[in-house]
């Protein structure tokens, strides 16, 4: 399961290139990791046209403790918490790759897992 992803410049400036700059002021458009529970540059649809902004990753709990950031293609719209959202407020996440962090017992070492990466550009 990916936890994490990465958005870089290449993809900002493409998307702001694709965008004409439209956006919502004042957000954080910056080269990153981003994690569960932080706001992010998405695209979306508003008012029959397409915008930059920002929103939180993850669904809340129940609980109130934690939040959901992954839900299975095959069952998400007969799941409460997704479905809603699946049918009726979608978005585009520009990232670079999507990651998890994977543990190595023997060294103790922690680091990125690349598991999904866009395409490489051809000049």
């Amino acid at each position: 399961m990916c936890s994490r992803y990465y958005i870089d410049d290449d993809t900002l400036d493409e998307v702001f290139d694709l965008l004409a700059g439209r956006k919502s002021s004042g957000l954080n458009w910056t080269t990153r990791d981003v994690h569960p529970g932080e706001t992010a540059p998405i695209i979306m649809k508003r008012n029959a046209g397409t915008w930059l902004a920002e929103m939180k990753w993850g669904f809340p709990q129940y609980s109130g403790k934690g939040l959901f950031i992954n839900a299975r293609a095959e069952t998400a719209l007969q799941k409460k918490t997704f479905s809603e959202s699946v049918l009726r407020r979608r978005c585009v996440i520009p990232a670079q790759h999507f990651f998890k962090h994977i543990y190595d017992a023997i060294s103790n070492a922690i680091g990125p897992q690349k598991l999904f990466l866009c395409a490489e550009k051809n000049g």
